[in-house]
């Protein structure tokens, strides 16, 4: 297992010579499993670039997929049935219906709860917790810490919202954010990924439920290529000042090297 990085500024070329590469190699290995993962809209243009660089015109042995389509491809191969999907819409309506059951419980919000926008504001909150791993557990935590009584209130009313939410949706349905976390848990039994060749393409940082797909394909997979904008002059820094213009790139790779060192 390797961890490559292929780095440059932007507009120099470097998902074209991940995807020469790919294809190259896959022309040679068509026993092995090539996939390219890249944000939900590139996904089609990837595929163009693909086919275009190959020389047959065609993409026998690779998958250009988002994180998403390689669950579903995933759960696909292991015949796992997911519970039902609760997409945005689905999620307004679930929160309406708590919001309504909670108003009196709430401490800061209990005034705006009917009002426009703010189902919206409160389901994109939660979309945001569940993709960087927070729980209501830890707003809790971090409610018994903090001495705002504002701060405080907010903290209440999140997770009270947050937990009526989990305990509404556990039995049958399962919200899209979750997908990844279902995914991680069954990464191990999959032949699919077994010994593949993995490119991720189009990102500049990684949410910590991807980063832990990373870190356990970093046990299946043969090789994983992570194309990234940054120079090599802040490559090779040692500096990691925020404020610098490559400094989310420098961290997703500080953050991959780190996996890849305990995975030894």
């Amino acid at each position: 297992m390797a961890v490559r990085y292929i780095i440059g500024g932007t507009g120099k070329g470097k998902s074209e010579l991940c995807f020469k590469k790919i294809v190259e190699e896959a022309e040679k290995n068509l026993n092995k499993n090539y996939f390219v993962i890249v944000p939900e809209q590139f996904t089609l243009q990837t595929q163009r670039d693909l086919v275009r660089l190959s020389s047959g015109k065609a993409i026998m042995n690779i998958d250009v997929l988002s994180f998403m389509r390689l669950a579903y491809r995933v759960f696909e191969e292991l015949n796992i049935k997911e519970r039902l999907i609760l997409e945005d819409t689905g999620k307004n309506m679930v929160i309406r219906k708590l919001l309504g059951t909670l108003k009196k419980e709430l401490k800061y919000y209990n005034n705006v709860v009917g009002k426009q926008g703010f189902t919206e504001d409160v389901k994109s909150l939660l979309s945001e917790l569940m993709q960087y791993g927070i729980t209501p557990e830890r707003l809790e935590e971090i409610e018994s810490k903090t001495n705002s009584q504002v701060l405080s209130a907010k903290l209440h009313d999140t997770s009270l919202i947050y937990k009526a939410f989990n305990n509404y949706k556990k039995e049958k349905y399962i919200s899209a954010e979750q997908i990844l976390e279902v995914l991680a848990n069954e990464i191990g039994k999959s032949k699919l990924l077994e010994n593949a060749v993995i490119c991720f393409d189009g990102y500049t940082g990684f949410t910590p439920v991807q980063l832990k797909v990373i870190d356990l394909l970093l046990t299946k997979a043969d090789d994983l290529f992570f194309t990234l904008t940054i120079s090599k002059k802040d490559y090779e820094s040692e500096e990691n000042e925020k404020f610098r213009l490559f400094h989310l790139s420098k961290d997703t790779i500080r953050r991959i090297n780190r996996l890849a060192e305990e995975r030894g």
